[in-house]
């Protein structure tokens, strides 16, 4: 009695998921997106992925027909898709690239008017079996270019310069 007890148990515990073809090049897998965090209206989501690519198309049955994909990169590593901006849940399919068995992980971010929506933000890790999903702190600071540096060098020597020579001229 207790062993067919404790095997009852096991059995609800085991979650039942369709088989993995491990074989597989690409695959597709349907996702939600909401706004539980911030609780703003977002209008862009923009998802950048790590380790494997998208597939062509990349993005697929929206479930907002107002909302469209705009692009996929040439890399394949980043999707952007736009529309009216919504407060409620959007439904979508993304296509991978690679087998159904490959960890990987994507961040999404969502926007209103081109601004990031920080609080908006998720890491999505898939392990090769399952999904775990994790707010992310938003985009990380970018690191200035070159030029960018120089010009604020050139500035602020440029205002030391002047001081010096206006303390000189004082004299």
């Amino acid at each position: 009695m207790k062993l067919v007890l404790i095997a009852l148990v096991v059995l609800l515990l085991v979650p039942v998921t369709a088989p993995i073809d491990a074989h597989a090049t690409s695959w597709t897998a349907d996702m939600l997106m909401n706004n539980l965090n911030a609780g703003l209206p977002w209008d862009m989501a923009v998802f950048k992925i790590d380790s494997i690519t998208f597939a062509a198309p990349g993005i697929s049955n929206v479930s907002d027909p107002g909302w469209a994909p705009e692009t996929l990169d040439s890399t394949h590593t980043l999707l952007t898709i736009s529309g009216p901006a919504r407060l409620n849940n959007l439904y979508f399919t993304l296509y991978f690239e690679a087998s159904p068995t490959t960890p990987f992980s994507f961040d999404s971010f969502q926007y209103l008017n081109g601004h990031l929506l920080a609080n908006d933000t998720t890491h999505a890790v898939w392990s090769g079996s399952r999904w775990t999903f994790t707010d992310a702190p938003g985009l990380p600071s970018p690191v200035p270019a070159p030029s960018a540096l120089l010009l604020v060098g050139s500035t602020l020597g440029g205002l030391a310069g002047v001081s010096w020579w206006r303390a000189l001229r004082a004299k």
